[in-house]
């Protein structure tokens, strides 16, 4: 399933906030994994790959269950963002600095050295794109604000969502 989403998609990242989590609350039920995996032509067993990666039997699938570490480095990318910046718009305009509302890797790699982002930065560009086809990101790229419910960051789970 995980295999699937990110051929489809380009990312984990990807495939969760425009694949799995078409609400944006972060959680994803039982039955929103079934129209999500019939939706992206998944043909598995979907009933045991959400019960795989529910991996605290809550019911709900959360970005953390599907893929621990990104969950995590999305985490500290986020509040190192909003702690320099105050607000995701304050990050657009620090990183759009050219004004051309497409700042590059090059751009998106200064403001993360800026404010001390130490895990790999154009790995993290990658994963925050909609469209692997693009070599810019979008603000709504840069908002990862939707992933995360209320359960999920930093819990001890690893990627449970099968290649």
């Amino acid at each position: 399933m995980k295999k699937h989403l990110i051929e489809k998609f380009g990312s984990i990242t990807a495939a969760w906030k425009y694949g799995l989590d078409l609400s944006g609350n972060g959680r994803v039920s039982h039955t929103e994994f079934c129209a999500a995996c019939r939706n992206n032509g998944f043909e598995g067993n979907i009933s045991k790959c959400f019960k795989d990666a529910d991996v605290d039997g809550s019911g709900v699938i959360t970005f953390d269950e599907v893929d621990h570490d990104w969950c995590v480095k999305h985490k500290r990318f986020m509040d190192l963002l909003l702690q320099k910046y105050g607000t995701y718009h304050g990050a657009w305009v620090a990183l759009n600095i050219s004004g051309s509302n497409q700042p590059g890797v090059e751009e998106f790699v200064r403001i993360c050295v800026d404010m001390g982002y130490t895990d790999d930065k154009t790995q993290l560009f990658k994963q925050l794109l909609k469209n692997q086809g693009r070599r810019y990101l979008t603000a709504e790229d840069l908002d990862s604000s939707n992933m995360f419910s209320s359960k999920n960051v930093f819990s001890q789970s690893k990627t449970n969502i099968q290649a």
